[in-house]
């Protein structure tokens, strides 16, 4: 303890700018970009303190859908919602320049252990605050007295929840990463660390079942089964382990009919068969927003409408199917869909190509929490545009970012 704290105050601007980046899940909407700029003030004073950077190639994947993006700015029609998607991307690229620069400032092995202690403790313990918030929240709305219904709840944490207000996608994405790194943060734990992590894990889990982004739990539980095969020594812990969620699922989805109602929802052949109008539903109307999306791709062409244009294109064909769609006017809700519209069939081929280097990185060292993260992203992409919005688009850059950096200088310190 006396060690770690002596570390703390050794690398004080590197702790504060990991603390930062593990509270973003907490910081209010508004101020979360001001974490990146802090953040990169931070590294730029490692970086002219003493001015040896570790470079790789594999920080180009991490900022190429930005790349992509600006190249389709200049055959957009409308420059300027284009150019509020460019401003929304710009972590993309600011976030490899700020671990690049911070490379200058770990020296050893143990400072990069103590980073990762950092942010992981950091960012799973906000999230930890956040879900009792949560709970304390919707209990002052009187959803446990039956006062309010379940919807009125999701629509008075997007758009009230104390500080922590967000949309139900990107708080279920929160909860889902902190899910992923107490694995890790439980294999290197203390006793009583471990037994934190356990309780700490009832209730997050519980809170992101509440919520009940059918997407982002079907990521979760394929990255779960991942880390299973990969983490866990033997077949009957596997087992036992995939067992247990199996039950808190079932247990869970079985006592609360509104979660269970929108997984059901999946399976029901009039979710896709009759019309948005006629069965109003989040899986109805997503397949409504697929089957325009699909439709566009034959005129997006090789390079796309352009990352301007891809609303425009979408409500040529809401304007024929439904009247919701045209007034809600829905994006794509699936990051690859979004991709092929906006960059054409190269945009993302190359942007597929990028995800793929990511994971032989990911794979060849043996960081299967950081395979897990990619595994949970892959899939919760095709469900949400999360690359388009402020807050998924800073966190997943963060991530692919901040897990680059520590195998690079993993790499480093072992030549």
């Amino acid at each position: 303890m006396i060690d770690l704290t002596k570390l703390l105050l050794k690398n004080q601007p590197i702790s504060i700018a990991f603390i930062l980046l593990g509270l973003f899940p907490i910081f209010p909407f508004n101020l979360k970009p001001v974490i990146v700029g802090v953040v990169i003030a931070i590294s730029v004073f490692y970086y002219f303190k003493r001015a040896e950077t570790v470079f790789s190639n594999i920080y180009l994947f991490n900022g190429i859908l930005f790349i992509l993006y600006g190249i389709s700015f200049f055959y957009s029609q409308d420059k300027v919602y284009a150019l509020k998607r460019l401003e929304t991307s710009l972590s993309l690229v600011l976030l490899p320049i700020f671990f690049i620069l911070l490379s200058s400032g770990v020296l050893s092995k143990k400072t990069l252990l103590h980073i990762e202690k950092v942010f992981f403790k950091t960012f799973y313990f906000s999230v930890l605050l956040m879900s009792i918030v949560i709970y304390i929240y919707i209990c002052s709305l009187g959803y446990f007295n039956g006062l309010v219904s379940y919807s009125f709840c999701l629509s008075y944490i997007e758009h009230r929840l104390w500080v922590f207000n967000d949309h139900p996608i990107y708080i279920s994405i929160f909860l889902a990463i902190a899910l992923i790194f107490s694995i890790r943060l439980y294999k290197s734990g203390s006793k009583y660390i471990k037994a934190l992590i356990l309780i700490g894990d009832l209730v997050v889990l519980s809170t992101l079942f509440f919520l009940s982004r059918k997407g982002v739990i079907i990521a979760l539980i394929i990255s779960f089964i991942f880390l299973a095969f990969k983490t866990l020594r033997f077949t009957k812990i596997r087992v036992l382990y995939l067992a247990a969620v199996a039950i808190f699922m079932a247990v869970f989805f079985f006592i609360s009919s509104s979660q269970s109602k929108r997984f059901k929802e999946i399976f029901n052949q009039e979710t896709y068969t009759n019309s948005i109008n006629e069965n109003l539903s989040s899986t109805s109307i997503r397949f409504g927003i697929y089957k325009c999306a699909v439709k566009q791709i034959p005129q997006s062409g090789f390079f796309g409408f352009g990352i301007g244009d891809v609303k425009h294109a979408l409500q040529d064909c809401y304007q024929e199917t439904s009247a919701l769609l045209v007034n809600k006017n829905y994006n794509t809700h699936n990051q690859y869909l979004n991709t092929i519209l906006a960059t054409g069939v190269i945009g993302l081929l190359i942007f597929c190509f990028s995800l793929f280097m990511l994971f032989r990185f990911s794979i060849n060292r043996n960081d299967y929490i950081f395979t897990a993260v990619l595994i949970f992203y892959s899939i919760a992409l095709l469900t949400e545009n999360i690359l388009d919005r402020q807050n998924g688009i800073i966190l997943f850059s963060i991530l692919i970012n901040y897990f680059t950096f520590q195998n690079i200088l993993k790499i480093k310190f072992d030549e």
